[in-house]
């Protein structure tokens, strides 16, 4: 139990407030956006207050009153009575960024338009996707040269069966392999009994530099195994933590660009894990520092307390004699503070329905990107090429060494500089879209590169073709599964299971990547890059058929030009998203976006404009405006159908 400055624990402060329970009568069909909207504005007024006091922050009750009322309908904030120069001033710089976002409008101020407070942490958090490839790319060099210096002469060469190239496949795998089985697991632990978000990226920040000395230092390949494994658990770690820790800071419009950044105790502590823990003023406080003004601060931590006790009551369960339509009538649901066990919510993520399709698209998501065969060239692209340029297997020729490496080089670079126009895309048109746009691609692309390894190698173009078939691939991955898998894993999942539904979506991605690393050598000495690269072409094509049928969009992309309680999809938004059944998002699928695609295939390819499709998700307001006109459908026949799957 947390307490207060004032000694008040913030258990009793959460029974202090409670919201009407009408608010939560839709939850019941499934339909969870903004609950405020079911008070009316003078009425969310006097709740906004009552929160504030409820909470220890009584000297802020007027701005509590007047963000709540415009958490209520932030399109109409304009006629909020009170509002200061300040606050209005504030609040039309964000009502025009979340416009720019949702109309998919290229003006906007982006992550240099932010808070000083949040760049600095995103920039920290950003240190973790540098360190992610320093380790990846010094692991990938020096795959030429450690096996003959730390005692596996034969692991390079024509013999991909021998005992030294099992041992140099173990080494490379035990990185991944630490990181599934063990590092991503530590993190929601760590999480809940040491410092909140930031512990876990400090202890993986430890274990990756002790480790990165050792592999330093080392003399024989066991060594480099053990130095391996730790890193591992490290990385594990940090690749669980931050992107969660970066979606739960980052403002909802601009999630997606910032979080896809990922690839410290100067760093803010999660706001919402402060709430998560009673700490409202802290929390307060903190989103003070991320949004740059007190009125948006409070707006979000009254609206995202909202949604959050919307979220228990639906999906957690934790009364279960509120879930009964008669008591529901005069039962005032209470947050809920208590802590779960590990396993209850690991448990919850397959037996909740709304968390059981957000764990299904997170992990088509992670085994996607497994199946594009991106982590082939991670791996082993200096091998790769090493071989495309060595035709006699030796491995005595510098000359060779360094083109791989320059050719691994530009492999990583591309990376890089092709991610680039994610930043534009993954907020404005969404991550389901960049995976649909992509895969495609990734498919044509590493087919055509497999099919390059049969150019003879006596023939001067073999290097070159297979060169600039992998970089095209590169070119498409860097903007579609390069990005989307973490971002999308990261915000999926309700706040009490966020970190544990992170900790398996990862525990999928390192794992499979350990596999790959393992047995790819071996598989390649089977079947020839050219069989192997023919596989991952085909796996590319399975992805894009289980992306098109089990992943949902979650940016603000999913609701068009329809802006949500925080002029974009919010984390807790999301439920509303999730709650819609996988049979009626499959039927959604089949029934308007394949024939409208067809139908609009010309104009697509030309890039001209083209009709938009029936949207899937409905939101408050729409649905208000239907009903007001009498266009209601039957229920039977409402895309926001519920049940279980």
């Amino acid at each position: 139990m947390s307490t207060s400055p004032n000694g008040k624990s913030s258990d009793d402060s959460s029974a202090a407030f409670e919201l009407p329970s009408h608010i939560f009568d839709e939850v019941h069909e499934g339909l969870v956006d903004n609950p405020l909207l079911r008070l009316r504005n003078a009425e969310v007024g006097t709740y906004g207050k009552k929160f504030a006091r409820a909470f220890q922050m009584a000297n802020l009750e007027g701005v509590f009153e007047r963000a709540a009322k415009v958490a209520r309908d932030p399109l109409q904030w304009q006629s909020v009575p009170g509002l200061t120069a300040d606050e209005r001033h504030a609040l039309s710089d964000s009502e025009d960024e979340g416009r720019h976002f949702a109309f998919g409008l290229l003006k906007t101020n982006g992550f240099w338009g932010q808070p000083k407070q949040l760049q600095v942490t995103i920039i920290t958090l950003c240190v973790a996707a540098v360190v992610q490839g320093w380790n990846q790319t010094a692991s990938n060099g020096a795959n030429l040269q450690w096996p003959i210096q730390l005692g596996l002469p034969d692991a390079i060469g024509c013999d991909q069966t021998s005992g030294d190239a099992w041992k140099f496949a173990v080494v490379n795998a035990a990185t991944y392999l630490a990181a599934s089985l063990v590092g991503c697991w530590l993190t929601d632990p760590m999480s809940e009994c040491c410092a909140g978000r930031r512990a876990p990226i400090c202890v993986s920040a430890i274990l990756i530099l002790a480790s990165m000395i050792g592999c330093a230092l080392t003399n024989h390949w066991t060594e480099l195994l053990g130095c391996r494994i730790l890193l591992g658990i490290g990385m594990g770690c940090k690749a669980t933590m931050v992107p969660v820790f970066a979606a739960e800071v980052a403002p909802a419009r601009i999630r997606g660009s910032l979080v896809m950044n990922w690839q410290l105790f100067d760093a803010l502590e999660s706001p919402r894990f402060l709430m998560k823990r009673g700490r409202y003023p802290d929390a307060y406080q903190t989103l003070v520092l991320l949004r740059g003004h007190s009125i948006l601060a409070a707006k979000e931590l009254f609206y995202v307390h909202c949604q959050m006790e919307v979220e228990k009551h639906a999906y957690l369960k934790k009364d279960p004699e509120a879930s009964s339509r008669a008591d529901a009538a005069t039962h005032h649901v209470k947050p809920f503070r208590a802590r779960q066990t590990y396993l209850t919510k690991l448990g919850q993520l397959f037996t909740i329905p709304r968390i059981r399709r957000a764990m299904m698209a997170a992990l088509v998501c992670m085994t996607s990107q497994q199946l594009c065969g991106v982590n082939v060239l991670a791996f082993y692209s200096s091998t790769i090429f090493y071989n495309a340029n060595n035709q006699k297997c030796t491995v005595s020729d510098k000359e060779i060494d360094m083109t791989a490496l320059w050719l691994s080089w530009g492999i990583g670079l591309s990376y890089f500089v092709f991610a680039f126009p994610a930043y534009r895309l993954i907020d404005s048109r969404g991550r389901r879209w960049l995976l649909l746009v992509t895969l495609p691609f990734l498919a044509l692309t590493m087919l055509a590169a497999g099919l390059s390894f049969l150019i003879p190698v006596s023939n001067p173009a073999h290097a070159p073709v297979i060169s600039t078939f992998l970089f095209i691939y590169t070119f498409f991955y860097s903007w579609g599964l390069g990005p989307v898998p973490f971002t999308l894993s990261a915000e999926v999942f309700p706040l009490e299971n966020r970190v544990v539904g992170m900790s398996v979506a990862v525990f999928t991605n390192l794992f499979g990547a350990g596999l790959l690393t393992l047995f790819v050598p071996a598989l390649t000495n089977a079947i020839g890059h050219a069989g192997l690269l023919g596989i991952f072409a085909g796996l590319n094509a399975l992805a894009f058929g289980l992306v098109f049928l089990f992943v949902r969009e979650t940016a603000g992309a999913a609701i068009g030009s329809t802006l949500g309680g925080m002029f974009s999809v919010s984390l807790e938004e999301l439920n509303y998203i999730f709650e819609v059944t996988t049979k009626t998002h499959q039927d959604y699928q089949f029934r308007v976006m394949i024939p409208w695609f067809f139908k609009n295939l010309g104009k697509l390819v030309m890039l001209k404009e083209v009709q938009v499709p029936e949207k899937c998700y409905n939101w408050a307001r729409e649905r208000a405006e239907q009903e007001d006109e009498g266009e209601k459908r039957p229920m039977e026949e409402e895309v926001h159908e519920v049940g279980r799957d």
